[in-house]
């Protein structure tokens, strides 16, 4: 009996953290079997299930050690509730087989050509439905599984999956009705990438010239001795580096999240209370200052500039990260058109398709591990500096022999 009560919380609570998992990770599987072609594709495609099943087992590895909100089984008498979690539980799996076997998708296209889908000028953008629809018939199970499983706060306890595959599903819904850069809000991106890419080729040796609109940016790239144009790239905002930068965002915070990123709060205090004794100090001010509210109101200040100013070495980290990432889009969209160029369109095609998004996914794994393993370096290297400068500073003692010699 011992042996059962001292185990038996830890089984619970395992058994509890992995129903969500399992469950969307048997129809993950399923559509893998069923439809493996998908999952070769970051943009309109299923590979954001993936990073969202990464992103949801992450989260739940970094909050195991905080209080859980898990509700406890034992207080489950009604066989309802039972009935109702384990239904949406097996949902996930149940809607891919009915989608693909009991013709439900057919019924979602043909719903999609009452909803004012473009499907007439663009054919595709059918199947984009479907995907889309798929996407957030998943999200509603997801969340009505972690309000049955950890109730409704347990929506804080995974933000970042959370809202990963939901503004996955808007951007791809987005590009169902607004196809081709109709969507203006978002092309805000596509010039400054068309000008880095321009300035990128041209560098090289190549010769690049941009055209760029509202809706899009077109891409001459020539050899560098002809003036004959070879090979020709549209690029639109999915291409543009908001889809990597989004993934980055997300990722960032997750991996930023429980880490101590911050600078010691004595050091900014002293330098933030010394601006404001010199102001509450001043001879034009002074009587002022003698008002109780403006006192509350320094203080407020002050302790917002110290909350801020902490967090100093977490902006840096992710703005260096988000420029990273930047450049890395330029390089992929840089390298399609030397491919494009110098081998042919199909090459670049299979490039833009397969093999391009491999760019992004090693930055995004080597960038935190610089950010680790760079910090303990240089925190043994000022260690190191900090030993070396005592010992050229440290007094030399005499033996007693160089004491006699002298």
């Amino acid at each position: 009996m011992q042996i059962r009560k001292l185990f038996n919380p830890n089984i619970k609570a395992l058994i509890k953290s992995s129903l969500i998992p399992i469950s969307f990770a048997a129809a993950i599987a399923l559509l893998y079997f069923l439809d493996p072609k998908s999952f070769e594709y970051s943009w309109k495609g299923r590979t954001p299930y993936i990073i969202f099943l990464w992103l949801f087992i992450l989260e739940l590895i970094i909050t195991r050690k905080q209080p859980s909100h898990a509700m406890d089984f034992s207080k489950w008498t009604t066989k309802i509730r039972i009935s109702a979690t384990a239904v949406v539980l097996a949902s996930p799996t149940i809607y891919v087989i009915a989608a693909f076997f009991w013709g439900l998708n057919s019924q979602i296209t043909e719903l999609g050509k009452l909803a004012g889908t473009p499907y007439k000028t663009y054919g595709w953008t059918l199947g984009s439905w479907t995907l889309s629809i798929e996407y957030l018939v998943f999200i509603l199970f997801l969340v009505a599984s972690i309000i049955l499983i950890y109730g409704t706060r347990g929506l804080k306890q995974f933000p970042i999956a959370l809202f990963f595959i939901g503004a996955t599903e808007a951007f791809y819904m987005i590009d169902t009705y607004y196809p081709y850069g109709t969507f203006v809000a978002l092309q805000a991106l596509v010039p400054i990438t068309g000008v880095a890419v321009t300035a990128l080729l041209n560098l090289i040796g190549y010769r690049a010239r941009l055209f760029a609109s509202i809706e899009r940016a077109i891409l001459w790239v020539t050899p560098g001795s002809s003036n004959t144009p070879r090979f020709i790239v549209a690029i639109f905002w999915p291409s543009s580096g908001i889809h990597s930068m989004f993934i980055y965002t997300f990722t960032i915070l997750l991996f930023l999240k429980n880490s101590a990123f911050s600078l010691k709060p004595e050091v900014v205090q002293s330098a933030v209370s010394k601006r404001l004794r010199l102001l509450v100090g001043s001879k034009q001010l002074s009587p002022i200052m003698r008002s109780r509210v403006v006192k509350d109101a320094a203080n407020s200040v002050q302790g917002f500039l110290i909350s801020f100013l902490r967090l100093t070495p977490f902006y840096i980290i992710f703005v260096v990260g988000a420029l990273g990432t930047f450049f890395v889009n330029v390089l992929r969209i840089a390298t399609i058109c030397i491919l494009g160029l110098t081998a042919s369109p199909s090459a670049a095609d299979y490039f833009h398709n397969y093999v391009g998004e491999s760019y992004f996914i090693t930055w995004i794994i080597v960038y935190p591990l610089i950010i680790i393993y760079g910090r303990r370096a240089l925190t043994a290297l000022s260690k190191a500096m900090q030993s070396i400068a005592t010992e050229i500073h440290r007094p030399k003692i005499r033996s007693p022999a160089e004491h006699k010699t002298q």
